[in-house]
């Protein structure tokens, strides 16, 4: 989707490697066990960006910490104030537009 894109690209001009690959449920399990999985969010149209705070999986639940310095909410943050226009939109992403009374 737009959002989805629209974060990877946010993520990839911010200096952050992006690797777009299908990833088991199990794996990230896995990442949380050997201690190298640092966050987890989701992307949509509703909710921008969305941290995920926990995970559970058959019996076992993990729980994410809130990290001070999150990739994902400075993403969001960056998006939201290329939406708001508070910083240049150098992608093309929005549009003005002029109120027409009749």
């Amino acid at each position: 989707g737009i959002t989805r894109d629209s974060i990877i690209r946010l993520a990839q001009d911010s200096g952050i490697k992006v690797l777009e690959r299908k990833i088991l449920v199990a794996d990230v399990m896995e990442a949380e066990q050997k201690g190298e999985l640092k966050e987890v969010f989701g992307t949509g149209t509703a909710v921008t960006l969305a941290p995920i705070r926990s995970i559970t999986y058959q019996d076992e639940k993990i729980t994410l910490p809130i990290l001070e310095d999150s990739f994902a909410l400075k993403l969001k943050l960056l998006l939201q104030n290329i939406q708001k226009g508070r910083v240049e939109d150098k992608y093309g992403w929005t549009t003005k537009t002029s109120a027409i009374t009749v």
